[in-house]
Order: structure tokens, then C-alpha cells, then sequence
């Protein structure tokens, strides 16, 4: 099925810029909203001088081998240029954009996937960082993927398929790239320790004492296998979790500086900018919107009850569209049914009602613990983060009840 740049959905938060992608065949799929590998959508993308796609941050992970002629990518800064053989990975959080040469445009066959697994896959291969492979040998593969799409468009029936071709690809991607510079066990050792420290702190001295090394020798393996330094890595593992905290929860980031091991939030800040080019405050309005499908979905109003009580006393109301009812209403009904909540919700005219919630945040994280399967994550997270934006400015003693 050929597609037209008119076709293409509006993005209203204007992450995603299009050139002509009237030349591809694309096979979108629906479902599979729990499984770790959901397919996004498969094609081929034929020949175009004028093929444009520059995305602000991805939603999902690229998968592209080129199949003849030339293409250029753009990703996090840094330049590639790609040709016939040649395989790219583009991954979840990345700003990039890619484009066909002008005299001799690019042919390939791709998948988009979402996952909450496939950046630790990588990075158990030692793959992650990486964004081409050059004479991959995976063109069997891809045809695999897409002729998974020929029966059905339906996840549940074909994302274990394709995630047994996504993992043949990573392995053999792995084999390549990984069969001349075998880690020794000091740099293994060290990325180990410091992959476990992630939340905590952990220093290069530390990690020396423990190996029974010096501190200049394992500054020295690890940057022979890896490319760069320990305190380098893990800062950047520890930025890229921040990067992902912000941009899909509510916390402060007091709470994510403390969170990762910093004692002090201003040096969080100072280095977050610094890696990333800018302060968590902006990164976080930059990357936080809700997706199309959710803007002004949910909304939350509080009103306060004229009562004299030492506690004060508001209703809240969520309003939430028609077409996501059936996910938000189950959520609390399950809530509501194991942790005993009287009359946890009612639903009158599209509006929950909640009842005898006195700590907003444990029943956020109730909500979220006990998603009823079937329910998309983004949907949760969304309406957890929108109820705290709403009672953030309420006073300390307060008691959110419900109208009868």
C-alpha cells in the first residue's frame, strides 16, 4: 500500500517533519499493548531523491537495512552516511533525521518497534551506543520481518515472530561487531559494578581495590573495549535514565538527583546540562507532551468543600474522554476492589467520582502497580501525571473526598 505525504497523521506537538514519502510501502499493526516487543509498523521505502523524515524525539526503535544506493543520517549530532549492505538502528529517545541522496537515493526495507527491552538487549551485547553496522548480512532477515505482515496486522499474532527475528538480528550483529575485540575480564568486570550502581555510587578507586588492579590499568581496559572512560559511561548510563525520568513521570528532580546517588541537586543539574545541553527544567518541557491521542484527554479539577474541620476538605473531579473510558475505569474499579476504598469511583456522565483518597501519590502508585492488563502504560502514566499537577498546589493537610 503506497502512502502519501497527505495521509500522514497531524502532529500536533510538531515532533515529527516529513519530505516526500509518497514511495513506500508501509503495513501498519495494531494491539499487543503489554507484550515487550510491539510491532509499529513494517516497509520499504523505494528510491526518492526528495525522501525526508527528522523526528525531535523517537517514540520508538528504527530498524533499517539498506538495500541499494546511498542514504545520510543525522543522529543525536552525529553524521553517517549508509550504503547497500550497510544496517542502522535509530533508538527510543533519539533526536535524529535521515534523508536519500540526491544523485543516487537510498532503497530500504525497515521495522519501527516499541519495546521496554530491547535497549537492555543491546546493551547486554555491548551494542548500544552504536548506530550503523556496516555489512551487516541481515537482507534475509528483514524479508523475514516483512512478510510476517502478509496474513495479519494484528500484534498479538505476529510479535513473537518478530521479536525472534529482532533477537537473530541483534545476535548476528553482535557476532560481527563484537568478534575481534573481546572484552577482557577487568573492562567486563568493571561495567558489570558499575551497571549495578546505577542508583547508588560507585568509584573507579573502588572498583580497582575490589579487582585487586590499579586504577590506571582499569582506566586503561576498559577504554580499550568500551571507547571511552568508566566515569564517562557512567555518568552517561546515569544521564540517560534521568532523560527518561523526566520525560515520563512527574517527579522532581530532587527526587531523580537523589534517586541516581547525587547528593546535591545542583551538581545533578549543572552535569545533566552538560551532557545534554539542557537543564533537566527544560529538557522536561521540552520532551514531556502528552501523546496525540491523550492531549486534553484527562482533566482534573479540585473545588474546596466549605467545611471547618482541622483537615480541608476537596472533591476532585476527572473528566475523561469518551474513547478512553473503557481504559481508566477498569484501573479503579481494581483498586478500589483490592485495597477496600469505599465507593473508590463513580462514573456519572463520563466523570470519576473519587472517594476516601487521602495520599494522591500512594494511589497514583497503586494505579500504575495494578494496571489491569489490556491497558496501555502511557495511559496510566499520563493520568498519574496529570492528577499530581492538579493537587500540587493544595495544602499539606488536605483530604480529597468525593461529592456522594
Amino acid at each position: 500500500m503506497r502512502h502519501n505525504t497527505k495521509d500522514r497523521l497531524v502532529d500536533p506537538f510538531d515532533n515529527i517533519k516529513y519530505g516526500d514519502v509518497s514511495d513506500e510501502d508501509i503495513t501498519h499493526f495494531v494491539g499487543g499493548f503489554n507484550m515487550p516487543i510491539r510491532v509499529e509498523c513494517i516497509g520499504i521505502t523505494h528510491p526518492n531523491p526528495d525522501y525526508y523524515i527528522e523526528r525531535k524525539h523517537s517514540d520508538y526503535f528504527i530498524f533499517e537495512y539498506v538495500l541499494s544506493g546511498v542514504g545520510h543520517i543525522v543522529c543525536d549530532g552525529k553524521e553517517y552516511t549508509v550504503g547497500a549492505g550497510d544496517m542502522y538502528i535509530l533508538p527510543y529517545g533519539s533526536t535524529h533525521k535521515y534523508y536519500a541522496d540526491k544523485s543516487d537515493p537510498f532503497e530500504k526495507i525497515w521495522i519501527n518497534i516499541r519495546s521496554s527491552i530491547i535497549k537492555e538487549i543491546m546493551r547486554a551485547y555491548a551494542l548500544d551506543g552504536k548506530i550503523v553496522f556496516r555489512n551487516s548480512d541481515c537482507k534475509s532477515l528483514f524479508y523475514e520481518l516483512f512478510r510476517i505482515a502478509e496474513n495479519t496486522t494484528f500484534n498479538d499474532e505476529v510479535c513473537y515472530t518478530a521479536a525472534e527475528i529482532i533477537f537473530r538480528i541483534i545476535n548476528k550483529l553482535a557476532q560481527t561487531e563484537n568478534s575481534g575485540a573481546r572484552a577482557s575480564a577487568i573492562a567486563k568486570s568493571t561495567k558489570i559494578m558499575l551497571d549495578d550502581n546505577l542508583y547508588g555510587n560507585i568509584t573507579v578507586d573502588k572498583i580497582a581495590e575490589t579487582l585487586v588492579v590499579s586504577k590506571v590499568h582499569v582506566i586503561s581496559e576498559f577504554k580499550k573495549y568500551y571507547k571511552t572512560t568508566p566515569y564517562s559511561y557512567y555518568m552517561g548510563r546515569k544521564m540517560d535514565i534521568a532523560k527518561d525520568m523526566l520525560a515520563t513521570s512527574s517527579m522532581r528532580v530532587s527526587e531523580i538527583a537523589e534517586a541516581l546517588g547525587f547528593c546535591e541537586q545542583n551538581y545533578f543539574s549543572s552535569l545533566f546540562k552538560k551532557k545534554v545541553g539542557l537543564s533537566p527544567d527544560a529538557y522536561r518541557k521540552k520532551m514531556y507532551t502528552p501523546p496525540p491521542h491523550l492531549n486534553n484527554a484527562i482533566r482534573v479539577t479540585t473545588k474546596r468543600l466549605p467545611m471547618r474541620q482541622a483537615f480541608s476538605f476537596w472533591v476532585m473531579h476527572i473528566t475523561v474522554r469518551r474513547a478512553i473510558t473503557p481504559y481508566i475505569l477498569p484501573s479503579f474499579r481494581h483498586v478500589g476492589k483490592t485495597y477496600g476504598y469505599p465507593a473508590l469511583c463513580i462514573l456519572r456522565n463520563r466523570r470519576v467520582y473519587l472517594t476516601a483518597v487521602s495520599f494522591v501519590k500512594q494511589f497514583c502508585c497503586i494505579i500504575r502497580r495494578e494496571r489491569r492488563p489490556g491497558i496501555p502504560l502511557i495511559i496510566v502514566k499520563h493520568l498519574c501525571c496529570v492528577i499530581r499537577r492538579a493537587v500540587r498546589p493544595l495544602p499539606a493537610t488536605t483530604l480529597i473526598i468525593a461529592l456522594p
